[in-house]
This record gives C-alpha cells, sequence and structure tokens, in this order.
C-alpha cells in the first residue's frame, strides 16, 4: 500500500500541471478506503517522477532500473497507446522514450 495523494507531481511544475490530478489514473475503491493506480497511471508517475527529480536535483540509477523492470515483467502491461498519448499530453514522450532506451543498453541485452 502507497499513500498516494492527489497532486503526484508539484502542481506548481510544468509536469506537475500535465499530470495532476492523480485521480485520473486511480482504479476505484476496492472496499478498504483506498485506491491503487492502474497498469497505465503508475508507469506514467514513475516516468513523471523521473522527470520532476531529474530536472530538480538529478535522479539515480536504481530510477533506471525500475523503468526495466517494468516494462519486462510478464503481466499485466500497461495499454502502450494509452500511455503514449498521457505522456505525449505532459510533453515527456521524448524523455520516456530516452529513459526507456538507457533502460535497455544498461540492463538489457543489448551489445
Amino acid at each position: 500500500m502507497v499513500e498516494f495523494h492527489p497532486d503526484l507531481i508539484h502542481a506548481a511544475s510544468l509536469v506537475g500541471k500535465a499530470i495532476n490530478p492523480g485521480w485520473l489514473y486511480a482504479r476505484e475503491d476496492r472496499g478498504h478506503y483506498a485506491r491503487e493506480l492502474t497498469e497505465e497511471g503508475f508507469y506514467v508517475n514513475q516516468l513523471a517522477q523521473m522527470a520532476y527529480h531529474f530536472a530538480g536535483s538529478g535522479m539515480g540509477i536504481r530510477a533506471v532500473l525500475d523503468i526495466w523492470v517494468y516494462r519486462h515483467r510478464h503481466s499485466p502491461q500497461p495499454d502502450p497507446e494509452m500511455v503514449q498519448r498521457e505522456l505525449e499530453r505532459a510533453g515527456l514522450l521524448k524523455f520516456a522514450r530516452s529513459i526507456e532506451a538507457l533502460s535497455e543498453a544498461w540492463f538489457g541485452e543489448a551489445v
């Protein structure tokens, strides 16, 4: 269980203006007074958080590894068209593609 705020990213940032409110990416209540992110929402949020930290102070190798692991797990996978649409809307598509390529270079089987 993760604490989840309506604003996933600092509201005054460029990324935050596009990603918030985070409830757009949450599933319905399961009876535990909690909601959870959809697969698409989780992935978009991970990349948005990375972009936010990258622009502000930087990010570590662990964040890139998290993206690789999420993309290579068996299931469930996020809907790629929805993810692309949301990343494009937020102005994060180029950043996301760069991080995905970097994760493959560092952790994939690329030679």
